[in-house]
């Protein structure tokens, strides 16, 4: 595909999953999931500016936003700010990132 400097970035991602897997066999299990699910919509951001919309990267940060509910420990507001913060991610995605149609190109 061409896209070398993804696989940049995905070696970033990885050092920074391997840091929270240290973090969480301390103990730290709410940071571990917090940095990843951070991670992950930072990564999806560049992603869907480096393939476009219709990759379906965008469709992650949904999914992303419910694995701290998953988690048994943690503040059920913490959890609420991370799915909320998800859930605007997209929408800031789908108003940013989503290319809109335009009314002349409908009419041609």
């Amino acid at each position: 595909m061409g896209a070398i400097e993804m696989t940049y970035i995905n070696i970033f991602s990885v050092i920074i999953y391997i840091f929270a897997i240290v973090i969480n066999r301390n103990g730290n299990h709410f940071a571990s999931s917090n940095i990843m699910v951070f991670e992950i919509i930072i990564h999806q951001f560049i992603a869907i500016q480096y393939f476009g919309w219709n990759a379906g990267f965008q469709n992650y940060v949904i999914v992303i936003g419910l694995f701290p509910f998953l988690m048994p420990k943690g503040k059920w507001l913490v959890k609420g700010f991370l799915l909320s913060s998800c859930l605007l991610t997209y929408i800031l995605f789908d108003v940013f990132c989503n290319p809109p149609i335009l009314f002349w190109s409908i009419i041609i």
